[in-house]
């Protein structure tokens, strides 16, 4: 009953991307915050705002853009959060135990991408993320405990099924909108991340290929990282960021 009573209040109550609530940040959509607002503990958007530490996070890999990826880190010395969907690890292993080896935080994103929303949390679980973990674990013996939902879609339910079984739920506070076509060149996301860099920010970025046009998030990477530490921000791991929130 409890389930039900949450969904309806989700969807009754949710806002348009663009609409604010609670919040002085405009890129945190209204629906994240009111997920936040109920499940504070278990629906991570953000970390302290006291703390001038920020997490870039990545998503939809592995790939080969995820080694070059890998390298700017290295050569910043800075540590991220990979989250990355089931069906790409079995032929990118020698690139998910580079990011391993490297310190590089890991989580789950599905196994193939497919939008939660239509799905029950107990096919979620079973058909997206149980079969992720599970390669995780026979492939590289580690067990992701941070999941983000393709579209930053998720539902009561699904939070709090998934918390049930030790995985909480991330979404982000800032978005490169690295993704899309028509507003991605390095310039563009650099600018994005500077208008809307915050203490405690989760950055959205992703670690494939759109149209050939990885290359800008990959010249943008660069300059985000020298921008934020210009500035004094720690780059950090979720988990790093949640334990000072």
């Amino acid at each position: 009953m409890l389930g039900w009573a949450l969904t309806y209040w989700f969807y009754g109550n949710c806002q348009p991307y663009s609409s604010q609530v609670n919040d002085s940040l405009p890129l945190i959509p209204a629906k994240f915050l009111q997920l936040k607002d109920h499940f504070p503990e278990t629906c991570i958007i953000k970390g302290s705002e006291t703390s001038k530490m920020i997490a870039l996070t990545f998503d939809d890999g592995p790939s080969n853009v995820t080694n070059k990826v890998l390298n700017i880190l290295e050569a910043n010395n800075v540590q991220a959060t990979f989250f990355w969907l089931g069906k790409n690890l079995s032929q990118n292993q020698s690139i998910v135990r580079k990011a391993i080896a490297a310190g590089h935080q890991i989580g789950n994103h599905s196994w193939d991408h497919s939008n939660p929303i239509n799905i029950s949390p107990h096919e979620l679980w079973s058909k997206q993320l149980s079969p992720t973990n599970a390669t995780f674990d026979s492939l590289f013996g580690i067990s992701p405990t941070l999941f983000r939902p393709p579209f930053g879609t998720t539902t009561p339910e699904q939070i709090q099924f998934i918390n049930a079984r030790g995985m909480k739920t991330v979404l982000w506070s800032i978005t490169t909108l690295d993704w899309d076509l028509t507003q991605n060149t390095s310039e563009e996301i650099l600018r994005r991340f500077k208008k809307h860099l915050h203490s405690g920010g989760i950055v959205l970025l992703h670690d494939v290929d759109f149209n050939n046009t990885h290359t800008e998030m990959l010249n943008a990477l660069h300059d985000i990282i020298q921008y934020a530490k210009a500035n004094d921000y720690n780059l950090v791991t979720i988990q790093e960021l949640i334990k000072n929130k």
